[in-house]
């Protein structure tokens, strides 16, 4: 292929099982058209990505003098269409549903949200359960370690009444656990997160 070219235009039809669009090129007259283009991926051997671009993207081509062979080298922002994040330490992407993916390298923070409706993630990795809630984790640990506090001086507690007591008091000590472990209650929380299935 030679006599190649920058060519500038928008995406007028996406073929996605083939990963070429036709762009629409006004450089080249009213209605101008390209023959079906690749796009240009990051991967498409062993690793397959599959990120393609909206139909009205404006996008830049390197491509013969009649579009008919090329490649589109990707999209890229306009006047009319800015890019969403800000800021030199930000990769992200924010997608039409308004899910937003995003890690701050600077923070060392990686989010993913959406202020619309929840967003579920789900992991292939085994068949069970879902991912633990942090905070959900520390309660019931804090539960269990307030518990066993409380059994052992409940122990104290019986095993002292017997001390205490006359022969043969095995009530007197019973009695006094009993009392100690009245307020014992084991109401572990569901530390699921239902957002976040493996």
């Amino acid at each position: 292929m030679t006599g190649l070219y920058i060519r500038y235009g928008y995406v007028s039809d996406q073929d996605t099982a083939t990963g070429t669009v036709t762009v629409t090129i006004p450089e080249l007259g009213d209605g101008f058209v390209s023959h079906p283009l690749p796009i240009l991926y990051m991967g498409v051997k062993e690793d397959k990505s599959y990120d393609h671009v909206d139909v009205n993207s404006f996008v830049v081509c390197l491509v013969d003098k009649n579009c008919e062979t090329g490649v589109v080298l990707g999209g890229i922002y306009d006047d009319n269409n800015k890019p969403d994040g800000s800021g030199e330490d930000l990769f992200g992407r924010l997608f039409k549903d308004k899910t937003r993916m995003q890690y701050d390298r600077s923070g060392h923070k990686a989010s993913i949200d959406n202020d619309t409706h929840d967003v579920k993630v789900e992991i292939n990795g085994g068949q069970n359960g879902a991912m633990v809630i942090l905070q959900k984790l520390v309660d019931n640990q804090n539960l269990i370690m307030q518990n066993v506090n409380t059994l052992t001086q409940a122990v104290s507690a019986g095993l002292t009444a017997v001390g205490t007591s006359t022969a043969a008091s095995g009530p007197a000590g019973a009695s006094a656990f009993n009392t100690a472990v009245q307020g014992v209650q084991w109401n572990f929380e569901d530390m699921g997160n239902q957002n976040f299935k493996h």
